[in-house]
């Protein structure tokens, strides 16, 4: 991967300034394809209390199909998450209907 910083540039002109600040987008573009990528992450560690409350969500849900939000961060190539989130909806196959907010 392209590090910017190891680039010498002249100070002063607009050329080199565009230049970097290009191939710093550009890092920053290689690097969330390479987030994007389905085997990037090697690991997925779950809290305890996000655990419990997908659990309970899916058991909720009966026969029915549930969704829900997963809410954490990114270390290296490691996937923390630390709580979920329940989504008011409830559907089967890919029609959904919102049961909390809409009347």
């Amino acid at each position: 991967m392209f590090n910017p910083a190891d680039t010498k540039l002249e100070t002063g002109t607009s050329y080199n300034r565009s230049l970097f600040s290009a191939l710093v987008i550009i890092n920053k573009i290689e690097f969330l394809f390479s987030i994007l990528s389905p085997n990037y992450f090697k690991r997925c560690k779950i809290s305890a209390l996000a655990l419990l409350k997908l659990v309970m969500h899916a058991r909720s849900g009966g026969t029915l199909e549930v969704m829900g939000m997963l809410l954490g961060k990114i270390d290296g190539e490691n996937m923390i998450v630390m709580d979920s989130f329940a989504l008011p909806v409830e559907g089967t196959g890919k029609i959904f209907h919102l049961t909390k907010f809409i009347r």
